[in-house]
């Protein structure tokens, strides 16, 4: 009685000949897994050490930062955290005050001759 059967073909879910062609484009839109965790594009996360703010400049100092080139908001960064460790307690930032308003608003340029009571930084 069986040996009259023919074997049953089950017909799989995505036939080969359904596949999509695997083209670059394909491959680019492809979501990428590491084990059963999708990961997700774009730039890895931060160390962690620096805070998103937001902060008003004025035009002169934003087109200044920005004609020196490529990372020029890295470059505004460093020169606030110079300035930051030069001024580290309120007293320090009085005399910073002090001096600003002497120099006609400018800060003061590091290697010139400070006033006594002011530190500098290696």
């Amino acid at each position: 009685m069986t040996e009259n059967k023919k074997p049953s073909q089950k017909r799989s879910k995505h036939a080969t000949d359904d596949a999509p062609p695997l083209t670059a484009r394909w491959f680019a839109e492809a979501d990428l897994f590491d084990g059963n965790r999708l990961q997700r594009p774009g730039r890895p996360k931060g160390s962690g050490t620096k805070e998103l703010i937001s902060l008003r400049l004025d035009r002169e100092a934003i087109a200044a930062f920005r004609a020196t080139g490529r990372n020029w908001q890295s470059r505004i960064n460093e020169a606030v955290v110079k300035s930051a460790k030069r001024i580290s307690t309120p007293a320090d930032l009085a005399r910073f005050d002090q001096l600003m308003a002497r120099d006609g608003g400018q800060p003061p340029v590091p290697g010139d001759e400070l006033p006594k009571g002011y530190r500098k930084t290696k």
